[in-house]
């Protein structure tokens, strides 16, 4: 079983693989980091984001103004 995902353990492509990973995130929310975060962010600050996920952590930020 694929620990972030839940998939079971198969030999999948590459291809395959990341398609099936990204699919199984999309609806994931937003990391409640956010939530504590949002308040303190000013528009046109720089952010690196670190999550390593599909990407709604850079796309909450650059929604919010930041350049990532």
């Amino acid at each position: 079983m694929y620990p972030l995902t839940g998939m079971p353990d198969t030999k999948l492509t590459t291809d395959e693989f990341w398609s099936d990973y990204f699919e199984a995130m999309e609806d994931k929310p937003l990391h409640p980091l956010y939530q504590r975060l949002d308040p303190l962010l000013t528009p046109g600050w720089k952010a690196l984001e670190l999550g390593c996920g599909i990407g709604h952590g850079v796309a909450h930020l650059l929604a919010r103004g930041l350049e990532v």
